[in-house]
């Protein structure tokens, strides 16, 4: 569910106004690796 916020277009047009091409590639990888990790780790718990 926190994919669908954080990195969805909407939210990269808007990044793409104030951000380089290069900062939005690396925050959509952080993004998704960070999103993967905390979904693995949920799992684990339950």
């Amino acid at each position: 569910m926190m994919a669908v916020v954080g990195l969805s277009l909407p939210e990269m047009i808007i990044l793409s106004r104030v951000m380089k091409k290069e900062l939005i590639i690396r925050y959509v990888i952080f993004m998704f690796i960070t999103f993967t990790i905390v979904g693995y780790f949920y799992n684990f718990i339950l």
